[in-house]
Order: structure tokens, then sequence, then C-alpha cells
């Protein structure tokens, strides 16, 4: 008898069942988190071979190249001129100066990776370019009786793509050039090649 109320024993019978059930639903509920946790394995570290294969140094500039797709075609209507400017040169002073120049670099362009004293420690630290590509669609070069002479000097760019390349020449670009190292640190201050973890940095190092 509870507060004056009395329980039939089968109305007893059910809520010790209920009881019973929701308990075993909660256990089980618990069992299978616990085996689903046990199963997934933990997420693997970032590639950062693949990553670093996006960022590498260029070490050739393109004053002017006229090219044509190696596979397929231009769409007909491809008419105008992509920019694309960033980071592409990562171990510094790698692009020597002109045959004609009088000041002459101690040091050889070295691939990335090679001498880590060149190396940026980060990406967005390497020298900067802007690449140009130019598509000139398919429209066909007027060839009549007035500007037949011009038609004659001008170079067929129908379907082709015009391409060029240059680093910025920013102070610091000049004096890594002839000086063939690394001059400027940049903001390697603020990361560390150490694993103490007293710099947070957002990139494995060393960078590749």
């Amino acid at each position: 008898q509870t507060h004056g109320f009395q329980l039939s024993p089968s109305m007893a019978t059910m809520q010790s069942r209920s009881v019973s059930s929701l308990s075993a639903s909660v256990a089980e509920g618990s069992s299978m988190e616990t085996s689903l946790m046990k199963q997934q394995s933990p997420p693997s570290p970032p590639d950062m071979q693949a990553y670093s294969n996006g960022f590498k140094t260029v070490f050739n500039e393109v004053s002017c190249s006229l090219s044509t797709p190696t596979e397929g075609s231009l769409p007909t209507d491809l008419i105008g001129t992509y920019y694309k400017s960033g980071p592409a040169m990562f171990s510094a002073g790698s692009l020597p100066p002109p045959k004609n120049s009088l000041v002459k670099p101690k040091q050889p362009p070295v691939p990335d990776g090679e001498d880590m004293s060149r190396m940026v420690l980060h990406p967005f630290e390497g020298d900067g370019a802007v690449l140009a590509m130019t598509f000139h669609g398919h429209d066909n070069i007027e060839t009549g009786e007035d500007n037949a002479d011009e038609a004659a000097d001008t170079v067929d760019t129908k379907g082709k793509v015009t391409t060029r390349f240059r680093y910025v020449r920013t102070n610091a670009f000049n004096n890594e050039r002839k000086k063939g190292k690394k001059l400027y640190t940049g903001m390697e201050s603020t990361r560390s090649n150490d694993s103490s973890g007293s710099v947070g940095n957002d990139l494995s190092l060393p960078f590749y």
C-alpha cells in the first residue's frame, strides 16, 4: 500500500517489467556506444608530403609562350586573361640574375629541401609571382585587302593560349637573388622546428 492506494499484483508486475525493460535498453545502448568507440580508429595525421607538393619553387620565368592544348580543344568562346598570384619561391635566392649582371650570387639555385637554411618555414613567406594565361578564342584573322599585310605579320593564336610568369621584384627578392641565400626571416620567430609545442604551428616542420 502506497499513500492509501494499494497496487494490484498485475499492476505491480507490469511496473516491475517496465523498469527492467528500461534498464536493459539503457544498458544495451551504453554497450553499443562503447563498442562503436572501440571500433572507430583515431584520425590519421595529415599527409604533409602530399600537401607540400602544391608549394614547389619555380626556377624559370616565362616572358611569353604561345601554346596549343596537347589534348582536346579550348572552348571557342573562351576569350580573356586568367591571373593567379601567390608564393612561388620557397628556397630563397633560387632565381639567378641575368648573365649580363655585374653581381653574381655566391650560391647557385638549389632544389627545395636540399639546403634548409634557405627554405622558408611557411609557404606564405615565399617570394610572390604572377601567372597570366591569355585565351584567344577561335576568331579567324581577317585577311581583307586593307589589312592583308598586317595579317601576314600577325601570329595565328586561334585556339591557343599565351602564358607569362614573372616574380615580383621586391627589394627583398632582389637582395636574396644577388646573394643566393636567405636574408630575411619574416615571421619565422612565431614558428618552431622542435616538437616542444612552445610555438603553435599550423603546418608540420620542417616544410618539404
